[in-house]
């Protein structure tokens, strides 16, 4: 024979009590959701912007105001100064393709 300790009322309590915290993780996923959607965004956004401003490209400059002009409008810039006939430089040049 199965006995319940407890009236029907309590049992009513514990519904109502499980359909708030599924609404409170309802809630609180939707809100992670949308925080990670929004940095997500803005993520694409900066990859965007940098793929728009050759960032990560390899690109050979012959004159000096080439590499002024790069070097002072970015933030992150690497120069390499190579010479065609050193072996050094062209293990450098090959590392950066």
């Amino acid at each position: 024979m199965n006995t319940f300790a407890g009236s029907d009322g309590d049992c009513s309590d514990e519904d109502e009590l499980f359909r708030e915290l599924e609404r409170d993780d309802d809630t609180f996923l939707a809100v992670h959701r949308e925080q990670r959607l929004d940095e997500l965004k803005r993520e694409m956004e900066k990859l965007q912007e940098a793929r728009n401003s050759s960032h990560g490209t390899y690109e050979t400059i012959s004159t000096e105001k080439e590499v002024l002009k790069i070097t002072t409008t970015t933030k992150n810039c690497i120069v390499h100064f190579a010479h065609k006939n050193f072996r050094r430089c062209q293990l450098m040049d090959g590392h950066l393709e």
